[in-house]
């Protein structure tokens, strides 16, 4: 018989998903990176993007004329950032990083070409490109971050790379390697794609640099779009992106990709990972059913409603268990992420497991560790997350500890936040909306609107009382 130890909804991080082959869903914005519709794929931390860019990289054939580049590891941004930190002394460093990035590019994108056609037939744009890596000491990909760590005493033009390694000067033109790259690839009608991702990584205590850093990437992205059959896909979380100053940046909204989960995504994507239990999947699905790999709306309902209780809390109006989590992994921007999701499930086995509440026979999960599930979930939201990601925002959050209502007017947070300023109230609440702390209910500029609320995520770790609300109020489940 099956239990809940049985389970298993797999890792939330992209990186540490040894099955994430089996269990990715193929999404919408997911088809559109494939067909190269976006150079900017945007999203909240936890809402695919570093899958989306282990999936690019594994996957060795998207199109028979594409090569897949990966700028650094899924593990990390070690790559990139051992070159990059040369640049901190600099006056000017916007234009330093802007170089640095294209210098990056041209020699992970030669080395790759290297590796791609080591045993082709001869080639003068090759032979170019072998000799100026050789020339500075780079022959294959797996020797890059090795050759970046010895680097030292850097000098850059737009044009040329000057390096030392130990106490010998080496230099080599960067902007003419890239230029080879782009005949070569032109001539065998080849595209190249160069991703960067853990882009938030990056100088994760120097805030101030890392902007600079990213904004001499877009800079990079710029110029490097002139060559038309290398282009740089760039994975980068949405409020990093909205951060950063880059003249024209307007410009980027038709190359921008903003990642979105909706209520049917999270759906096949828990399900999906249910399914893998064959005892389940064969009960709910039979046969015939399982040999098919297709999740589709119906089968992923009754694979959810074959582990978790149909509801949370008792009565005819009360939401379904996947509404109610859905409500309750929602930002204050309306966004779900499927790390959330994952998440919030794995702490309702966990739940399950350890207080052994009773269940419906036929059900692995019950509603009892759903709600307790919602409590640790978050808590540490609140703290990995939010605290985190945006430190700076801790102590302007944290006075809305122990708050009798979770719906404010402008007028109260005025209160809340111990200020009269009206500037300064509304930049704060603008700031809280941003990450997710607070939902604008609607869609009016902050200061004509009415009412904010704090969404159900964050309560019960602040200890919000989601009861409190003036009289006509209807609470939504």
């Amino acid at each position: 018989m099956v239990e809940a130890n049985d389970l298993n909804f797999g890792s939330s991080a992209a990186e540490d998903e040894r099955h994430l082959g089996e269990w990715f869903i193929v999404t919408d914005e997911y088809r559109k990176v494939i067909n190269g519709e976006g150079n900017f794929i945007l999203g909240l931390k936890g809402s695919g993007k570093s899958t989306i860019f282990k999936m690019l990289s594994d996957y060795k054939s998207v199109r028979e004329n594409l090569i897949i580049v990966p700028g650094n590891s899924i593990k990390g941004s070690t790559e990139y950032e051992s070159f990059l930190p040369k640049g901190e002394n600099k006056e000017n460093i916007v234009e330093y990083f802007r170089s640095m990035w294209k210098v990056y590019t041209s020699i992970i994108l030669g080395t790759a070409l290297l590796k791609k056609f080591q045993n082709s037939e001869k080639n003068d744009k090759l032979d170019y490109i072998r000799r100026t890596l050789e020339t500075i000491g780079v022959v294959e990909l797996s020797g890059i971050r090795e050759f970046l760590q010895q680097i030292k005493e850097i000098s850059i033009t737009v044009q040329t790379f000057t390096f030392k390694i130990s106490s010998e000067e080496k230099k080599f033109d960067y902007q003419n390697l890239l230029s080879k790259e782009q005949q070569f690839l032109e001539e065998k009608k080849l595209e190249a794609w160069v991703l960067f991702d853990k882009l938030d990584e990056l100088f994760m205590q120097e805030t101030d640099k890392r902007k600079k850093a990213l904004e001499g990437l877009l800079y990079a992205y710029s110029d490097l779009s002139e060559l038309e059959n290398i282009k740089l896909k760039i994975f980068l979380r949405t409020d990093i992106f909205n951060t950063l100053n880059f003249e024209n940046k307007d410009h980027f909204n038709s190359a921008k990709i903003e990642i979105k989960w909706d209520e049917s995504n999270l759906m096949a994507l828990i399900s999906k990972r249910i399914a893998q239990n064959d005892e389940i999947a064969n009960k709910v699905l039979g046969p015939d059913e399982v040999s098919s790999k297709d999740i589709n709306s119906d089968k992923a309902e009754r694979l959810f409603y074959a582990v978790f209780e149909d509801k949370v809390e008792n009565g005819t109006h009360k939401s379904t268990t996947f509404k109610w989590i859905y409500n309750r992994i929602l930002d204050g921007q309306g966004i779900a992420t499927p790390r959330d999701m994952i998440d919030f499930c794995t702490y309702a086995r966990a739940s399950q497991i350890s207080e052994k509440y009773l269940k419906q026979q036929d059900r692995l999960i019950s509603g009892k560790a759903v709600k307790h599930a919602f409590i640790v979930f978050s808590q540490n939201k609140l703290e990995n997350y939010l605290y985190e990601v945006f430190p700076q925002d801790k102590p302007i959050i944290e006075k809305f500890i122990g708050s009798p209502r979770p719906k404010f007017t402008l007028a109260d947070l005025k209160k809340r936040l111990n200020t009269e300023n009206e500037n300064e109230v509304i930049s704060k609440v603008k700031e809280l909306c941003d990450i997710g702390f607070l939902k604008n209910k609607s869609n009016k500029p902050i200061e004509e609107t009415e009412e904010f609320e704090v969404p159900y995520m964050y309560r019960p770790a602040l200890g919000i009382k989601t009861a409190g609300r003036r009289k006509g109020e209807v609470r939504s489940n």
